[in-house]
């Protein structure tokens, strides 16, 4: 995690704020588009039986384009300040292969980081902690995360419900009670007229 500081402190420095945020663009916007055209490449290779590297081999390309266009944004921006007659296809794409270079760097430092943070706990585990196991564990450990917050939200709509069916309870007992009470009331009064009423007819009598 230090590692991925000081980069962004090196970019910052030579580039500004805005390069800092230009190489961290690149490298999310890249693994954005990545990370679900792997899972679709994992499950045509299972599907298929055909190595995943068929089609995971190009994704190589993908940091390149998107550092093309986020540079050449930048370099229009703050290098030539949108004036095109100082544009210039080298320094555009020196500037751009700087940065491209910066945020596969970037990803390695933060990939490292995962990587040492899941051999730890397969070491905790004591799961073998080879590349091929650290890929599993990696599935694995996003898989839990997953299945985690699943259940917290299942669990947060079943206290939800819980609630929502006590309060329809109390509600019931209270019209319940109610109703009992408004019964009893009713019982009393029609007591107290039948109670007049023999006491008139005695008095009659």
């Amino acid at each position: 995690m230090e590692q991925t500081i000081k980069i962004l402190e090196d970019v910052t420095k030579s580039f500004g704020f805005v390069g800092a945020v230009c190489v961290i663009l690149i490298l999310a916007i890249s693994q954005i588009i990545k990370i679900p055209l792997k899972n679709k490449a994992d499950e045509w290779s299972s599907a298929t039986g055909i190595d995943k590297k068929v089609i995971t081999c190009w994704f190589v390309f993908i940091p390149i384009i998107i550092s093309l266009i986020v540079t050449f944004i930048f370099y229009s921006w703050r290098i030539i300040n949108w004036n095109y007659e100082k544009f210039s296809w080298g320094g555009y794409i020196s500037q751009a292969g700087v940065f491209s270079a910066i945020s596969t760097t970037l990803y390695e430092a933060i990939d490292a980081f995962i990587k040492a943070k899941l051999a730890k706990e397969a070491k905790r585990l004591g799961v073998e902690t080879s590349q091929t196991n650290l890929s599993k564990i990696r599935v694995a450990y996003s898989k839990m995360k997953k299945e985690e917050k699943n259940q917290k939200k299942a669990l947060k709509a079943k206290a939800k419900e819980e609630a929502k069916a006590k309060k329809l309870a109390e509600v019931k007992f209270k019209e319940e009670k109610s109703k009992e009470e408004h019964i009893a009331a009713l019982k009393k009064e029609l007591s107290e007229l039948e109670s007049s009423s023999e006491n008139k007819n005695v008095k009659l009598i």
